[in-house]
C-alpha cells in the first residue's frame, strides 16, 4: 500500500518548533509573516504526514482570501486586467509554493497523494464556484466557455485547475473509475457552479472521461432502480442526480468530440449484448434511453446509430433479455415501454418509418 512521507527525515526539534509556528500563525495567537507561516506548513507538508490535513485546510483558506481578492478587483476593474499588484506578493508565492510541492510529490508518488489532493482541490474548486457564483463577472456570463476564460483569468483558480488535473493524469491509468466518480460527486453537489471545471478536465482527457463517465452513470443506474408500480421511467432521474451530471459533461464536450461522444455509447450498448451480466445487458439499453430523454443532443445519435444496430438478431436477443425483466418487474417494464414511446414522439424524423 502505498504512503506518503516526506523527502527528508528531520530533527525532533525542528519539527516541534515548525509544529509551534505553524499552530501560532494560524490560530493568530501571536505575530508571524505571512512567508514564515507559509514556510513552516511546506516543511511540515514535507517532513510529517499526519499534518497533512491540517496544511491543506490552511492552504484552503489562502486559496479561498486569494480568489476573493481578485474577484473584487474585477469588479471595481472598469477596463484592462486585473491590478495583480494590489495582491499580496507573499500570498501568491506561497500559492505558487504549495501549488509547485504538491505538482512534485503527485508527480514522485502519484498512488498516495493524486487521491488525497484530488478530493481536496475539487472540494474547493467546487466551494468556491458556489461562493463566488453571483460575482458580477461570473453571474453575468453567458455560457460556460465565458466562465471557464473568467476563472481561468484567476491565479488562483488556475493554479488548482493545474493541480487537479495533474491529478487526473496520474489516476486515470490505474484508477480511472475513482477519478470520475470524485469528478460526478462533485458536479452533482456544486452543480450548475461547478460545470466549468468538468468542461476543462474533460477536454483534458475526452476519451477517458467520456467512456468513464458513461460506465460511473450506468453503475449508479443499475443501483437505483424504480420501485413501485406508481412510479414511472422518468421518475428514476429524481432518484438518480448523476443523470444530470453525466448528460451535462457529454453536453460540453460535444461539439468538439461528438465522434467520441457517438462512439462511446454504441460500445456501451454493444457490450451489453456481450455482457455476462444480467443487470448490464437489462439495464444498459434504459440507461442510454434515459439518457436520451434528458438531451436532444444524445437522443439524434440514438436515433441514427441505435436504430441502425438493432437487426433483427439482435432484437431477438433484446426480447429474451427483457422477457425475464418483464417477468419480474412488470411495473419497471411497462414504465420502460412507455419511456420508448416518448422518444419516438419526440424523434423529428424516422419517427414512423
Amino acid at each position: 500500500m502505498a504512503t506518503i512521507s516526506g523527502e527528508m527525515s528531520s530533527a525532533p526539534a525542528d519539527i516541534r518548533r515548525q509544529v509551534n509556528q505553524f499552530l501560532q500563525g494560524t490560530s493568530s495567537s501571536g505575530p508571524i509573516s505571512y512567508e514564515a507561516l507559509s514556510n513552516s506548513a511546506l516543511f511540515l507538508l514535507r517532513s510529517v504526514p499526519v499534518a497533512r490535513y491540517a496544511v491543506l485546510k490552511h492552504y484552503a483558506v489562502a486559496f479561498d482570501e486569494a480568489v476573493h481578492m481578485f474577484l473584487s478587483l474585477s469588479d471595481h476593474t472598469l477596463h484592462g486586467g486585473l491590478d495583480t499588484e494590489a495582491v499580496k506578493r507573499s500570498q501568491l508565492a506561497a500559492l505558487h509554493d504549495v501549488t509547485d510541492l504538491l505538482l512534485s510529490f503527485i508527480k514522485s508518488n502519484p498512488e498516495a497523494w493524486a487521491p488525497v489532493v484530488s478530493s481536496w482541490a475539487l472540494t474547493l474548486l467546487g466551494e468556491m464556484s458556489s461562493k463566488y457564483a453571483v460575482r458580477r463577472g461570473v453571474q453575468h456570463a453567458t455560457s460556460i466557455n465565458e466562465i471557464l476564460h473568467m476563472w481561468m483569468a484567476c491565479p488562483p483558480a488556475k493554479m488548482l485547475i493545474e493541480i487537479t488535473s495533474d491529478c487526473f493524469a496520474a489516476m486515470v491509468g490505474a484508477a480511472p473509475d475513482m477519478c470520475v466518480d470524485s469528478l460526478l460527486e462533485a458536479s452533482v453537489k456544486y452543480s450548475p457552479h461547478f460545470d466549468w471545471v468538468v468542461a476543462h478536465i474533460g477536454s483534458c482527457f475526452p476519451r477517458t472521461i467520456i467512456t468513464r463517465v458513461l460506465n460511473c452513470g450506468l453503475k449508479d443506474f443499475c443501483s437505483s432502480g424504480v420501485e413501485g408500480p406508481e412510479k414511472d421511467m422518468s421518475s428514476s432521474r429524481m432518484k438518480i442526480p448523476k443523470m444530470a451530471s453525466v448528460v451535462r459533461i457529454l453536453g460540453h464536450l460535444a461539439s468538439k468530440h461528438g465522434q467520441d461522444i457517438r462512439k462511446a455509447l454504441m460500445a456501451l450498448f454493444e457490450a451489453s449484448l456481450q455482457s455476462e451480466s444480467l443487470s448490464n445487458r437489462v439495464t444498459t439499453l434504459p440507461f442510454l434511453l434515459q439518457l436520451a430523454s434528458m438531451s436532444d443532443m444524445l437522443l439524434h445519435i440514438l436515433t441514427t446509430d441505435l436504430v441502425s444496430a438493432l437487426t433483427s438478431d439482435v432484437l431477438n436477443q433484446l426480447h429474451k433479455q427483457f422477457t425475464q425483466w418483464k417477468r419480474a418487474s412488470p411495473a419497471d417494464y411497462n414504465s420502460f415501454l412507455n419511456l420508448v414511446v416518448h422518444l419516438v414522439g419526440k424523434c423529428k424524423t424516422g419517427s414512423f418509418d
